[in-house]
């Protein structure tokens, strides 16, 4: 049975009872607004689709709802996106099959959204007390949210709640479009990124430090907060070159290990501090105008420092550093380098003095004047290129 339904400028659809439908529901008119009202559920597990147009679905709020299930095993098709606006934050949207929202934004403003299987959404938005959750006990078989969308969003709700196997939730990050998310998440599945932007912009954005995050090449993680102990694989230039780890506005802080998986850029346009180790026999370029610290064990082969600021207060034993035109890096602790290349600006801000030492060269390529003082080692470097064994 298809109902077809829909006027110009949308219409509501009340249940006054509870009711189970498997029809096909094809909508015109805009927007459609399913609204069970007193202690009433609404499950419905035939296709919603569009009958013309683009047609978005709303999830109404009435008091005393049982919320709304989605099953079936076909997906909805709908493509002006899902609201859900039930009467209260602890009443549920159970999304039990895939593409349950159609294929447009999801949008949760009031309520709680579980997922009984894994969903596929065109961007994820909505306001803080909002939930999107798992709804699966099984550790094996976490739900995951997959984020697909060419298009911004902001989530200022949480992924994971209390409830039993709400947060056995893993997200994913793909499209090219930028996701922000700024509530308090405590998901305890992985976090993976593989094309677009992923903004963290609150403490806990990425869930708990249970599983970590991963940054594949061509996408970004923008960290607008202190995320924590959160472990963090990176690798690649990220979106447009400008950075695979960065911090894009104000003050960011990765305090866990960042593994490299590949070459990585990181930095950005804001105040980025890298506080745990970093690690794997790969090359770190710092991009982006803004000052990036890394205070942790240095322990990967190259740093490379393009743009910007540049603080290295950590070890950065054996490893090769380069300092390229527009760009500043202060040692503020004694290293031991294999080698230290000058570009067309000088190394500044020696900080702590500290002394360079080892069996290196530090090299400056032609043409250059210029001068670099290297407290505890022989160091006026100047025009000629030549290299200065360092003490």
């Amino acid at each position: 049975m298809t109902i077809k339904i829909g006027k110009a400028g949308g219409q509501n659809v009340f249940i006054s009872g509870s009711v189970s439908s498997a029809a096909k529901w094809q909508l015109f008119g805009g927007d459609t607004n399913f609204v069970p009202s007193g202690n009433r559920s609404l499950t419905l597990s035939g296709v919603i689709e569009d009958g013309s147009g683009t047609n978005k679905v709303t999830y109404g709020r009435v008091a005393n709802t049982l919320g709304v299930t989605l099953s079936g095993a076909a997906a909805n098709t709908y493509v002006g996106g899902t609201l859900v606006n039930i009467f209260s934050n602890t009443s549920n949207v159970n999304a039990n099959k895939a593409g349950a929202s159609g294929t447009g934004l999801l949008t949760v403003n009031v309520g709680l959204v579980k997922l009984g299987a894994n969903q596929s959404i065109n961007g994820l938005a909505g306001l803080a007390g909002s939930s999107v959750t798992g709804n699966n006990t099984n550790v094996a078989n976490q739900r995951e949210l997959g984020i697909n969308s060419a298009n911004n969003a902001s989530y200022a709700g949480a992924l994971g709640n209390i409830g039993t196997g709400e947060n056995n939730l893993r997200l994913v990050k793909n499209g090219i479009g930028i996701q922000t998310l700024s509530g308090t998440s405590t998901y305890t599945g992985t976090t993976s990124a593989s094309g677009g932007t992923l903004i963290a912009a609150s403490t806990s954005a990425l869930g708990t430090s249970a599983a970590g995050t991963t940054i594949a090449s061509g996408a970004t993680l923008d960290v607008q907060a202190n995320i924590g102990i959160e472990a963090i694989s990176v690798e690649g230039a990220g979106v447009g070159s400008n950075g695979a780890l960065v911090t894009g506005t104000g003050s960011g802080t990765v305090g866990g290990g960042v593994t490299l998986t590949n070459d990585a850029k990181v930095g950005g346009a804001g105040s980025l501090t890298i506080a745990g180790a970093i690690g794997g026999a790969f090359k770190v370029t710092k991009v982006g105008a803004g000052t990036t610290t890394l205070s942790g064990a240095q322990n990967y082969t190259t740093l490379a420092t393009n743009e910007g600021v540049t603080n290295v207060s950590g070890a950065f034993t054996g490893g090769t550093a380069t300092v390229n035109a527009n760009a500043t890096t202060n040692f503020t602790v004694s290293q031991t380098l294999a080698a230290l290349n000058i570009g067309t600006v000088p190394l500044a801000g020696l900080g702590a003095a500290p002394a360079f030492t080892g069996g290196g060269a530090a090299v400056v390529p032609e043409p250059g004047s210029m001068g670099l003082l290297l407290t505890g080692a022989l160091g006026l470097l100047a025009r000629r290129r030549r290299a200065q064994t360092m003490r």
